[in-house]
């Protein structure tokens, strides 16, 4: 790794490794697994916005009308409906995490072509701490070993296989299908958060559903175009 690209890595460890994991941890405890996984694809959204007024990528109609659209469908999952699927604050830490991981995206753009398993261990070592350290400050206990081994196994997949994964997409077709296809991931936790959980199906759920999913295609299909 060059110099040059020790502040691209020192963003993505701060904001990917430590500030998105720790709001996204608070968030879900204040909303349910399907709502704070629909909510995830404001992620695509701020990364975009991000490219387009920070780093002067060309402005794509199509992709901001599929923008607005997930925008839309995060503030209705930001009103507490009566079954509580998302209250304002837990919403907003979500929407934070989003932000964060955002900035991350857009500045491991500029060093993809790194070792894929370096960064990730980079960024893993750094969650785990900050993560750990919050807990402990706040009065947690250290979980039993099954529990820990359990959540060791879901951070081994949901964050260090994946992110690995997402570094060679970045290599490999580029920012903009990268994001793409990587925002159809919350409409996957949603349907495992009802159906796994049991978590009630309102129609706030699904207008808002509705609303993310024509964002998303809005985007895929414009990515398939050019």
């Amino acid at each position: 790794m060059k110099f040059v690209d020790l502040p691209w890595l020192l963003a993505t460890v701060v904001f990917g490794g430590a500030l998105g994991p720790a709001l996204l941890m608070w968030g879900l405890t204040e909303t349910t697994g399907s709502a704070a996984s629909l909510l995830l694809t404001l992620e695509g959204v701020f990364t975009a916005l991000i490219a387009w007024l920070i780093f002067r990528e060309p402005f794509n109609p199509r992709v901001g009308a599929g923008m607005a659209s997930i925008f839309l469908g995060a503030v209705v999952l930001a009103f507490r409906s009566p079954s509580g699927h998302a209250g304002s604050l837990g919403a907003l830490a979500v929407a934070g995490a989003c932000l964060a991981w955002a900035i991350d995206n857009n500045c491991t753009s500029k060093i993809a072509d790194v070792d894929a398993l370096a960064l990730a261990s980079i960024k893993g070592v750094a969650a785990g701490l900050v993560n750990t350290g919050l807990a402990v400050l706040a009065g947690a206990w250290f979980p039993a070993p099954e529990w820990a081994a359990a959540s060791a196994v879901v951070g081994f997949f949901g964050y260090g296989l994946s992110l690995v994964l997402f570094v060679f997409a970045l290599r490999e077709i580029g920012a903009a299908r990268t994001g793409a296809y990587f925002s159809t991931a919350p409409f996957i936790g949603a349907v495992i958060g009802l159906v796994a959980l049991h978590e009630p199906l309102t129609l706030a759920l699904i207008g808002a559903g509705l609303l993310m999913g024509l964002g998303v295609y809005l985007h895929l299909t414009e990515v398939k175009l050019t």
